[in-house]
């Protein structure tokens, strides 16, 4: 059993990673292992009434929309930065590879919104456009509601692309071998092969640096030894009791990385007096170190927390109260 579950997880891991290197430029990128997360994860962490919820929902989509999430294999999010306005929202592109038909897919797209999709030819591909509040309507006024158009395209038989139509547009070139992902943000997202969520990025020159609170700014040594952080990576893992976390930030310098591990360090030593009950097991598990250019941060989350949060997320909203009667 346990070669069995080996030899299926590298195949898993491989699949993501062939993804990954075909995706185009991108500032970011996040992985989610979709099928350990609906197979593993969400029945260790949500009610047996909120699990047979998610279930059906699942079933409903497969039967209404010939969608089976089982088939998704790896899940993968692309990020682009606004250089001028960093904390701004990033163009976003979604990648889903998996034994399901792609082009099925886009054409049952086009039949559930039927009139509100057009198409554009863009190389050997047909993009679909459609209005994202088409999609999901915000319940804004016209005069509010930012109105975003959002693209989707079969790359291959199995592979789906869906977001802003640059980046898309930027996903099929990338398929052909033109402007792909830098290497190292293919390797740096991929240190942790079995995490269940990984983020990767390249840090921008200067982007932490602007990023720093008011009272910060005017402090010389705290922005350089933020603007000397050109990684970053976060991922989220899972053992037979708890939730690893894990974060890594990479310097110019071994220096730089060990001053950083310091700060972070002493910043750490204000916790360990905390009482709360949420938050002391996490702060107990904190483990800052360095090693040469990477400053690496781990704490482990109990699985009690992840899964009050994970319940709350697909609780039911609370109806609101009924006004009492004169």
């Amino acid at each position: 059993m346990l070669i069995v579950t080996a030899i299926v997880t590298c195949a898993t891991t491989t699949r993501a990673q062939s993804v990954i290197t075909k995706l185009p430029e991108s500032d970011a990128v996040a992985t989610v292992n979709v099928r350990r997360i609906v197979n593993e994860t969400l029945p260790r962490l949500l009610t047996a009434e909120q699990m047979s919820g998610v279930q059906s929902a699942l079933a409903k989509a497969k039967k209404v929309a010939g969608f089976d999430i089982s088939n998704v294999e790896t899940a993968v999010v692309g990020l682009r930065l606004n250089r001028s306005a960093p904390l701004a929202m990033p163009s976003m592109l979604l990648v889903m590879r998996g034994s399901f038909n792609a082009d099925a897919l886009v054409s049952l797209v086009k039949i559930g919104l039927a009139g509100k999709t057009h198409d554009e030819k863009y190389g050997a591909k047909t993009l679909t456009l459609l209005k994202l509040n088409d999609v999901m309507p915000t319940g804004g006024s016209a005069a509010t509601s930012r109105v975003v158009e959002i693209a989707i395209v079969a790359l291959d038989g199995g592979t789906i692309a869906a977001g802003i139509p640059a980046y898309v547009k930027a996903a099929v070139d990338a398929d052909t071998g033109k402007n792909r992902i830098k290497p190292e943000l293919v390797q740096l997202v991929g240190r942790e092969p079995n995490s269940l969520i990984a983020i990767a990025g390249l840090v921008p020159q200067g982007l932490f640096a602007s990023v720093l609170p008011k009272e910060s700014q005017g402090n010389e040594e705290i922005a350089r030894l933020a603007g000397s952080i050109e990684q970053i990576y976060i991922g989220l893992n899972m053992d037979a009791q708890a939730f690893p976390l894990s974060l890594m930030l990479k310097a110019n310098t071994a220096e730089n990385a060990h001053a950083i591990t310091g700060l972070l360090q002493s910043l750490a030593q204000f916790g360990t007096n905390v009482t709360d009950k949420n938050v002391k097991p996490i702060v107990d598990a904190l483990k800052i170190t360095s090693q040469d250019t990477e400053v690496q941060v781990r704490t482990v989350l109990p699985q009690d927390i992840v899964a009050s949060f994970v319940r709350g997320l697909f609780s039911s909203p609370a109806k609101p109260a009924e006004p009492k009667k004169p």
